[in-house]
Formats: structure tokens, C-alpha cells, sequence
């Protein structure tokens, strides 16, 4: 990837935010309708464009901290009580990266009411504004039904905020809000087939690109909410990664290269958030649909990670990991002349670490075993000798 084809940071959020609506239908566009809603709102408060690009992000990555299914659909209902732990979440897991700690507060203080008491003690004109314009936003947005037209909800909608002015919501907003819900434009920019394209024509101006480095730094975000999906992989895809950084160090890659091998295998399951929690964790054997299921996730991760400019090698790698040399892998089931070095690191780094971790259905194996293992594999055509010999090598360096 050539500084050229670096993706813009507006690019490469808005991408991976696409990942959140995997979770459920029922959440399907909340983070893009979200970012609507705000946006209308900095556009009639007069907000800068600083203000509006912080607000674009955070509406895009507000829920960051709520990872599984169950988090997610109970932040959904607009009265649920507890809404505090994701916010805490999310914040301290942006504040880990230089480029979205701006964000950071903004989702930190993002269901706090206006009136309290809430656990940060901040109540009123103490709550940042940006926060406030996010919560209205977002419960606005929970009380949309897309089972529905969307215009005949809107004065439902509208009023069941109002309820809330001054109590939950800053009254100056509330106002604001019913001004703006009486465009039928801004209604039509809500439905699902059109959000992303309004959010791009209307984003905030950011010229901003992504340093490889920057990337890096929000593939590790990523991986977090992806592995703490389920508690038997909450370090599988930190783990894939750094084991094909090693691989690819012993077969002399190039520090980029590195770099984009180690993005590729933080984010190669990042499909897996479509995968039901309850096919994750099943303590038995999984049915033929269910693993149809699962042999879904490279495919997912592909569309979204395609979507970004000059990741193109990087989801290629991420969408083989789990294709064979001889052709009967999933989900394109590809044959060895089309599997790239990359994803055949990524394929034996995975297969490794599945191997060597607990799983709802066995306990994690010993090393030794799990090389017996990945010698069949090779036997059986199913992933490549040489790469599997460099790790050996990798493994007896740390012993």
C-alpha cells in the first residue's frame, strides 16, 4: 500500500464501523443513523468543523464497548436502565489511540442524563456537549421500527423525546430536534438504503490520512471488540497476528509488508460478527446450518475490509484463511495456485492458535499435540508444509 492509495481516516472508519450492524439486524444501520441525527443537529446548533468531525466519529463508534449481541440489543431499548459499562468501555479503549482520544470523551459521557444523577456526578451544562448531542441522538434513533414507513413514525418519535426534555434531555436539543424533524428530507436520510450514501455526501470535511502505523493502531480496537465477543477467543485475533508477524519476520518480509500482515491478522475475523453468540459458544457439535453459518465469516470480513481503499491484499488474505491447498476449503473453496503467501500465513497462524486455546467444546491442547495435528494438515493438503516448518522453527526459538 503506497502512501497514494492510504485511505482517508473518514474511509476507513466509516468502513469498519459497517461491522456493528453484523451483530443483529435489529442494530443494522444505529451507528449511521446515529451520526445523522448528530450531524443535523451540529449543522443547527452552528457547530465548527472541528466539533462536527469529533461528532462523526463518535457517532459512528459510540457502542464500540458493547461487544456481544446481547450488550447490543439491550442498549437498544430506550428505557433500558444500565447503559453505563459500554460507555466506560469504549472510552478507556479510545483513549489508547492517539488518533481517536479526541473521541474519546464524547462517548465516555454519551447516555449520561441531563439532569443526573449519573455515575460520573456530571449533570446539566457539566455534561459535554457533544455527549448530549450523541444520547438524544442515539435514543431518538432506538425508537425507529424498520418494519415500518419511516414518515408515519416520525411524530411518535418526536414525541416520546419531548417526554424527556429537561429530565433526560437538554431542552436547547429537544428544540433543535423538532425543528430538524420537520424536513421530510432529513426522514428520508434515515432509511437504511440511503444513510451511507447522505453520511458521504454530508460528512464533515476531513482530509486526513491514514499512516500505516494509524492503522495498526485502530486494527488492534477492532480485534478487541471481535474477540471479546466471545470469552474462549478474547486474544485469538492479537494472537493470530503477532504469531504470522513471526512467520513472516523468518521468511525475511519487508517491515511493511509486516505491517500489513499484522492488520490482516487482527482484523481476519472480523466477519465473525455476524456469527451468533450461541453458535460461538455451543458446548456440543455444531449442525450442518450452523457451520454454514460460521463458514460465512471470511466473506463478511472481505466486504467490509474490500471496501477500503488499497486494502485489497489485506482482504484477500483475510478472506482465504480458512481455504485449502486442495481446493475443499471454505468460503470460495480456492486451490493452492490462488492462496497467497499472506493468507497462508494467516491460515496456519489461526489454526495454531485455535488449536492451543480453550473452546466451548474441548480444552486448549498442548503445544506438542497441536503440531501433531497441523503434520496432518499438511499430509491432507489442507494448509502449506513450509509455512507450518518456519513456525516449528518460531516455536522450539521460544523454548
Amino acid at each position: 500500500m503506497s502512501d497514494g492509495q492510504a485511505p482517508f481516516i473518514k474511509t476507513f472508519i466509516m468502513s469498519l464501523s459497517q461491522a456493528f450492524g453484523l451483530l443483529n439486524r435489529r442494530i443494522g444501520k444505529h451507528h449511521q443513523r446515529v451520526t445523522h441525527i448528530c450531524l443535523n443537529l451540529a449543522r443547527t446548533l452552528d457547530l465548527s468543523n472541528e466539533d462536527s468531525t469529533t461528532l462523526f466519529y463518535a457517532g459512528l463508534l459510540h457502542d464500540i464497548g458493547a461487544f456481544s449481541s446481547k450488550d447490543k440489543l439491550e442498549i437498544m431499548d430506550f428505557d433500558y436502565p444500565n447503559c453505563y459499562q459500554h460507555c466506560e468501555t469504549g472510552f478507556r479503549m479510545l483513549q489508547k489511540s492517539e488518533l481517536l482520544r479526541p473521541v474519546a470523551e464524547p462517548i465516555h459521557y454519551h447516555h449520561d442524563k441531563y439532569s443526573g444523577p449519573n455515575p460520573s456526578g456530571l449533570v446539566k451544562d457539566e455534561i459535554p456537549l457533544l455527549s448530549q448531542i450523541i444520547y438524544v441522538s442515539d435514543r431518538f434513533e432506538v425508537l425507529i421500527r424498520d418494519d415500518k414507513d419511516i414518515i408515519p413514525q416520525s411524530e411518535q418519535i418526536i414525541n416520546k423525546i419531548i417526554q424527556c426534555k429537561g429530565t433526560w434531555f437538554n431542552p436547547r436539543l429537544v428544540d433543535a430536534l423538532q425543528e430538524i424533524s420537520r424536513s421530510r428530507i432529513f426522514w428520508v436520510g434515515l432509511m437504511p438504503e440511503f444513510v451511507d450514501d447522505i453520511l458521504n455526501e454530508f460528512a464533515p470535511q476531513d482530509d486526513r490520512k491514514l499512516t500505516i502505523d494509524n492503522m495498526v493502531e485502530m486494527a488492534y480496537i477492532f480485534a478487541q471488540v471481535v474477540d471479546c465477543k466471545s470469552h474462549f477467543t478474547k486474544l485469538h485475533s492479537v494472537q493470530v497476528a503477532e504469531t504470522a508477524i513471526k512467520i513472516g519476520k523468518a521468511l525475511g518480509w519487508s517491515k511493511t509488508e509486516l505491517k500489513h500482515l499484522l492488520i490482516a491478522g487482527l482484523l481476519h475475523d472480523l466477519g465473525k460478527l455476524a456469527t451468533p453468540d450461541e453458535i460461538l459458544d455451543k458446548p456440543s457439535a455444531l449442525t450442518s446450518n450452523e457451520y454454514d453459518i460460521i463458514k460465512m465469516h471470511p466473506y463478511f470480513t472481505y466486504l467490509i475490509l474490500n471496501s477500503i481503499p488499497g486494502f485489497d491484499e489485506v482482504a484477500q488474505w483475510a478472506i482465504y484463511h480458512h481455504e485449502r491447498l486442495d481446493g475443499q476449503g471454505y468460503p470460495l473453496e480456492v486451490d493452492a495456485d490462488n492462496i497467497p503467501q499472506g493468507a497462508r500465513i494467516i491460515a496456519v497462524a489461526d489454526r495454531f492458535i485455535a488449536l492451543t486455546e480453550d473452546r466451548p467444546y474441548r480444552k486448549k491442547m498442548p503445544v506438542s499435540e497441536s503440531i501433531k495435528i497441523l503434520n496432518d494438515d499438511v499430509k491432507n493438503s489442507f494448509i502449506d508444509g513450509k509455512i507450518l516448518d518456519v513456525l516449528k522453527a518460531v516455536i522450539l526459538s521460544r523454548t
